[in-house]
């Protein structure tokens, strides 16, 4: 569950061109219907009106291999 205090926040610092990124706490991979958390993650952030995209578009995808690597913790 996102705050819509914190969306509004992202929002307003990405109407302003301020880079923004955000790191949460969850399992990665499958988990119940679910083939990837992560997408699913970035899915409902999406619907929320959350979107990172434009923060760093050079980069692409970054993966984060040391958290990856956890797994589901």
């Amino acid at each position: 569950m996102v705050d819509e205090d914190l969306r509004s926040i992202i929002v307003n610092l990405q109407s302003k061109q301020i880079k923004t990124i955000a790191l949460t706490q969850f399992w990665v991979g499958p988990l119940g219907n679910i083939t990837s958390v992560e997408v699913w993650r970035l899915g409902e952030l999406n619907h929320l009106g959350i979107n990172f995209e434009s923060s760093f578009k050079i980069l692409g995808r970054l993966k984060l291999k040391q958290l990856a690597q956890l797994g589901r913790r």
